[in-house]
């Protein structure tokens, strides 16, 4: 069997302080009777500093790869 068998490391930390930071996160927007979506939780990580995720140096904006992937990182955790 070929490729490679080693695991990688998560972007988002598995440990109970984010668990409890994204759940208290959600459950203020939720009280505030406002929808949350992952997109929103990413932004809630990132200023955290709990999630990196690189800036364009030229437009100020994420890079569109490194987003991307963040995002469905999240997406994935969130389910």
């Amino acid at each position: 069997r070929g490729g490679n068998m080693d695991r990688k490391g998560t972007r988002i930390p598995r440990t109970k302080n984010v668990t409890i930071a994204i759940r208290e996160f959600v459950r203020t927007e939720r009280k505030n009777r406002k929808r949350v979506t992952a997109r929103q939780i990413l932004d809630f990580l990132a200023r955290k500093g709990i999630l990196r995720i690189p800036v364009d140096q030229r437009t100020g904006v994420y890079e569109e790869t490194e987003f991307r992937a963040a995002l469905r990182n999240v997406q994935r955790f969130v389910q």
